[in-house]
C-alpha cells in the first residue's frame, strides 16, 4: 500500500527533474512502522531510475503518553540499530526543539549513529534556539535543516547532495555525475516565482535523458 501510494509522488518528482530524493522515517514512532517505511524507501529506489537516500528520523516526536527519555531508550535507539542491521539507513536525523527533543537526548541518538558509522543531520532552530545548530556542528552533521528563501536553490542542488553525503553530484564540474535538471527559465529566481508550474525542459539522469 505504501509503495503504491508513494510511486505517483515519486513519478511527479522525476517529471520535474529530480534524480536523487530523500525519504525519512519518523512518522510511525514505533519499531514496526519505522522499519516498514525504510523498507518501502529501499523498494522505491529499485522500481524507478532515481537514487533514494534514507534518513532515520526516529527522534521526530514524542508519542502521546510516553516520556521523551523512555522513548529514546526503548523505541528510537533499538529501532535505529535494527534498521542499520538491515541496511536500511543512510543517515540519522532528529528534531531538536522545545516541543520535541533537547540537545542531551539528540546527542544520545547521535552517539549511537556514530557508533554504527552513520552520518547525522538535524532539524534545528526552526521554532526555538536551544542549541541544536551548535550540536549539529559538534557532531560534524551533514546539515542543519530549515533554510531561508535565498538558500533554497542551493539547498535543492549542491547542499542537498552534501546533506545526503553524496560527493559525485549536486554541481556541474569535471568528473561529477551528469544528473541535471534543465529549466526553461531566464533567471533562477523564476523557479521560486512560478508557483504551481513545471518549467522543466529536460531531465538528465546519469548522463541519459
Amino acid at each position: 500500500m505504501l509503495v503504491a501510494d508513494a510511486l505517483p509522488r515519486l513519478d511527479h518528482l522525476i517529471a520535474e527533474g529530480a534524480t536523487v530524493v530523500e525519504v525519512k522515517s519518523g512518522y510511525g514512532l514505533d519499531r514496526d512502522t519505522e522499519l516498514k517505511m525504510l523498507r518501502v524507501a529501499r523498494d522505491l529506489g529499485q522500481q524507478r531510475p532515481v537514487r533514494v537516500m534514507t534518513s532515520f528520523l526516529g527522534a521526530h516526536a514524542v508519542p502521546s503518553g510516553m516520556d521523551a527519555d523512555r522513548y529514546i531508550d526503548t523505541v528510537c535507539l533499538p529501532t535505529l540499530q535494527a534498521a542499520h542491521a538491515e541496511g536500511l539507513v543512510d543517515a540519522v536525523d532528529g528534531f531538536c526543539e522545545g516541543i520535541a527533543f533537547d540537545t542531551v537526548q539528540i546527542a544520545r541518538v547521535f552517539d549511537t549513529a556514530r557508533a554504527l558509522g552513520l552520518p547525522v543531520k538535524l532539524h534545528a532552530e526552526q521554532l526555538s534556539h536551544i542549541g541544536g545548530t551548535a550540536l549539529a556542528a559538534a557532531y560534524g552533521a551533514l546539515s542543519a535543516d530549515h533554510v531561508t528563501p535565498a538558500e533554497a536553490l542551493a539547498g535543492t542542488t549542491r547542499n542537498a547532495a552534501r546533506a545526503l553525503g553524496l560527493s559525485d553530484c549536486g554541481r556541474i564540474a569535471p568528473g561529477m555525475r551528469a544528473d541535471l535538471a534543465i529549466w526553461n527559465v531566464r533567471d533562477p529566481a523564476e523557479l521560486s516565482y512560478g508557483i504551481g508550474i513545471n518549467p522543466l525542459h529536460a531531465r538528465i539522469f546519469g548522463g541519459s535523458a
